[in-house]
């Protein structure tokens, strides 16, 4: 039986961007105003414990593990050797890159946009192979522009591209692209829906929210009264709203005692989200949510790492021949997220990059969110995670 919950997701899930350059430089994290496995060897989507370590402790945050599975997927297209092997094996990707590709895009929901770009510089060779897969599997929009002495032209047509695939959410990927880029590779998700039941405006009011060590702050805080997915099991209390589509939702979950918030998130997977969805009965619910608004740029390297990826980001190890001629590797992989829930809905968008150079009535059941909990966009029917993210109070 279907689930149908309210929010509005605007969820540009994701810009993965792969820059292949022309000369060696230092790999560098970016952190965000706000800021989504320690992953022993078990693939993603299973252990989400990685991305949510990768999340800046006393900050508001987000990740997108599909956008993180999109990026994996167009490098795995360019790769052989032991770096395509570690990606097939982190990323459990059973079938050969163009067929990864479609698999992909058939793990799509039903109001989830998904785009691919692919910027190249016309010095750069690339291979056939490659090409036909990112033009007709991943369907990516090709450009070919002058790298060299018109990186402002190129850099302009992709944080165009980007902000017309998430309808203005993320306006700017990139400020200063390096002068010696050659290839972008960019993938984008969006998602726009309203709450299936908006909260009343008039109900938002200031409340108090108890941060994780303790302090207390006050934030506007939307309430209503309904009938919705609610279940307490395995120390958490879980709720599920309902998006207009069908088949979108948006999962909230409270620790029931906030001193396991560390114990719990350590043991968050997918397959345990599942279960808690499964544990929860319709019942009547007084909903306290807080508004969220919060951004988040940080490096992924480590996620792909811990997940068992480390060649391709090895000057020594890297193996992206499929790709082009030019030996590269990966110098920078980031994700950038916003996120908005509001009474009316959410709007959730990410953008993953990674850069490349050479080598060398009844009673209702309570659920206060006023206290740190754990939130998850995700196909009520697939169980597929588009976002999971913390919200801790931070400003």
């Amino acid at each position: 039986m279907k689930n149908h919950y309210l929010l509005t997701i605007q969820c540009m899930v994701l810009s993965l961007i792969m820059l292949l350059c022309m000369s060696c430089v230092s790999p560098y994290a970016m952190t965000g105003t706000d800021t989504t496995a320690n992953i022993s060897d078990v693939p993603l989507p299973e252990h989400l414990y990685g991305f949510l370590m990768s999340m800046p402790e006393g900050s508001n945050s987000a990740m997108s593990p599909k956008g993180v599975k999109w990026l994996a997927a167009m490098m795995y297209a360019g790769a052989g050797g032991q770096t395509a092997a570690e990606l097939k094996t982190a990323f459990r990707f059973d079938n050969e890159p163009g067929q990864v590709a479609r698999q992909l895009n058939e793990e799509s929901s039903e109001g989830i946009k998904i785009a691919n770009g692919m910027w190249a510089d016309r010095q750069l060779s690339l291979k056939p192979g490659f090409q036909a897969i990112m033009e007709n599997d991943f369907e990516a929009h090709f450009f070919v522009g002058d790298f060299v002495n018109e990186l402002e032209i190129v850099q302009t047509d992709i944080n165009e591209w980007v902000k017309r695939q998430t309808d203005g959410s993320i306006p700017t990927l990139f400020d200063d692209l390096q002068s010696d880029t050659k290839l972008v590779l960019v993938n984008t998700i969006h998602f726009k829906s309203e709450w299936q039941s908006a909260f009343d405006p008039a109900q938002t009011a200031l409340r108090t929210f108890t941060r994780l060590d303790g302090s207390e702050t006050a934030l506007p805080m939307m309430r209503q009264s309904l009938s919705s997915a609610y279940g307490e099991k395995d120390d958490v209390i879980c709720l599920e709203l309902l998006y207009a589509q069908e088949n979108l939702s948006m999962l909230f979950i409270l620790p029931t005692n906030p001193e396991d918030w560390h114990v719990l998130e350590k043991t968050m997977s997918e397959e345990k989200i599942n279960e808690w969805r499964k544990a929860m009965t319709i019942e009547e619910v007084d909903c306290i949510i807080p508004k969220i608004e919060l951004t988040a740029s940080f490096d992924l390297r480590e996620v792909f790492k811990n997940l068992g990826a480390w060649s391709p980001f090895s000057a020594q190890k890297a193996d992206f021949t499929k790709m082009s001629d030019s030996e590269l590797f990966v110098s920078q992989a980031i994700q950038n997220i916003r996120i908005e829930v509001d009474e009316a809905g959410t709007t959730a968008s990410a953008a993953t990059a990674a850069a490349f150079i050479p080598k060398s009535m009844p009673l209702k059941k309570p659920f206060h969110a006023d206290r740190p909990f754990w939130f998850v966009i995700r196909d009520t029917e697939t169980g597929t995670i588009f976002f999971i993210g913390r919200f801790v109070g931070s400003p």
